[in-house]
């Protein structure tokens, strides 16, 4: 009984270990079997295993759908394991298979015309979807129904249909647009004043926005012509330094800078957050569009400054106001613009005080 005894322990321990093994069902020498998941890096590997297995659980992934678990075949075919039917006859690597979700992305243009209404996406790629039009208006984004947040569609991320709906502005060339603050009543004792802006133009998500006044009076750069060899180059030159550093910091809150892009101009190798309108800009956007927005009227505290007027029309005072150059090497038609006529003026030089209408680009979500 003893010599029995000894024999049938060992056994029923084997059967133990076999039945508790989750993925085979004989485990008598056998080989090994890796599950490869496709996520986190998980893998589990299992020796001992032959036979027929049984299929692991796989966690859910956002923007994907499970197609099952698949091997190589002797030709790099991919093949997929039955779990039913197939049984390990030698070492095996089974790969979870993910097929990226498609999704249907439903366009209404409000009013607008479009090209498709209907784009069929994948989960994961860039998408390019088309943007619509409308009469008198500007395409400021889309929204998705039942939501407020407008958005370009390409930067959203989303596993299932969506169902957009286009925002748009109204074009109106007589509308101000308010975003950040400057002192401009030149009483300090209220705070700065809401800074008023006009568009002047869109390109993608984005508008080009033109101080609305002259907010302040600067040189370009303080060093007279008479002590120059060269005219000062605007990647280099005061004004620049003064607009993307003081101005661009107490102009802007944290959210209103993070709602201003950067305009690299290619042309003189520098890289902005706020700047000038050039003088191309100025003959493509004011003069060929909006004539009446080259008339600049100065804030009282530009006045303050020393900013001194030059033309009268009616009961409005205008004043001269700078243009940022193209090139490193100014021309007499690249510096500032006085109501309606570029100039120069002052004797060409630079370090005089004439007026500033900063320019910047925002995101078409931060118009209200």
């Amino acid at each position: 009984m003893k010599t029995k005894a000894g024999l049938i322990k060992p056994a029923l321990y084997a059967l133990v270990v076999c039945l508790v093994l989750p993925y085979a069902a004989a485990c008598s020498g056998g080989y090994s079997v890796t599950f490869v998941y496709g996520y986190g890096g998980k893998k589990d590997e299992f020796t001992g295993v032959s036979g027929k297995i049984s299929e692991p659980e796989t966690e859910s992934r956002t923007g994907y759908d499970f197609c099952g678990w698949y091997y190589t075949g002797p030709d790099g075919e991919k093949k997929y394991w039955d779990f039913e039917a197939d049984e390990i006859s030698k070492n095996t690597v089974l790969i979870a298979d993910w097929q990226p979700r498609s999704v249907s992305i439903f366009l209404d243009p409000d009013g607008g015309t479009i090209a498709e209404d209907t784009v069929v996406a994948t989960y994961g790629e860039n998408i390019a979807i088309p943007e619509p039009e409308k009469e008198g208006y500007w395409f400021i984004g889309w929204t998705e129904r039942d939501r407020e947040t407008v958005f370009a569609a390409k930067d959203v991320t989303f596993e299932n249909d969506l169902y957009l709906k286009a925002v748009w502005l109204q074009f109106d060339p007589d509308a101000v647009i308010t975003f950040g603050r400057f002192e401009q009543d030149n009483d300090p004792t209220n705070g700065p004043e809401p800074v008023e802006w006009v568009i002047l133009d869109k390109t993608g998500d984005a508008f080009l926005l033109l101080s609305l006044k002259v907010l302040d009076a600067q040189p370009y750069d303080p060093v007279p012509l008479s002590e120059r060899k060269t005219s000062p180059a605007w990647s280099d030159c005061a004004l620049r330094g003064w607009l993307n550093g003081d101005f661009y910091r107490t102009a802007f809150t944290d959210a209103e800078r993070a709602q201003i892009l950067p305009r690299t101009f290619d042309d003189i190798s520098v890289t902005d957050y706020v700047s000038l309108i050039s003088t191309s800009e100025k003959k493509t956007l004011l003069d060929a569009r909006r004539k009446e927005l080259c008339f600049a009227e100065a804030t009282e505290y530009a006045l303050s400054r020393g900013l001194r007027l030059d033309n009268n029309r009616g009961d409005d005072w205008y004043c001269w106001w700078w243009l940022r150059q193209e090139k490193n090497n100014l021309t007499n038609d690249s510096l500032r613009y006085p109501h309606g006529f570029l100039g120069w003026g002052a004797g060409n030089d630079y370090s005089c005080l004439y007026g500033v209408r900063p320019s910047i680009v925002v995101k078409s979500d931060s118009i209200n």
